[in-house]
């Protein structure tokens, strides 16, 4: 076993501020929907949201790699970092 699969990195302060970027996407994504109303999602506007929150998970990936990379070094921020991506 490797050190970085031993290694706990959640944090109370790293699910609350996940649990807070979740619920910030949710609200902008509601949001939106309120003020564009029911209406039929064309193919264009369901690709252009789906790389809005394919950017947002990757940009918290990086966030997620730097972070772990600060506290616990490299091979363990490079190991955490594939495991959320997969």
């Amino acid at each position: 076993m490797t050190s970085a699969e031993i290694v706990s990195v959640g944090t109370p302060a790293l699910y609350a501020g996940f649990c807070v970027l979740a619920a910030v996407v949710l609200a902008v994504d509601f949001v939106m929907l309120r003020v564009q109303g029911a209406h039929k999602v064309s193919f264009k506007e369901a690709a252009w949201w789906s790389v809005i929150w394919v950017i947002t998970a990757a940009a918290f990936g990086v966030w997620f790699w730097w972070h772990l990379n600060q506290d616990f070094g490299a091979d363990v921020a490079n190991q955490k970092t594939l495991e959320y991506a997969t």
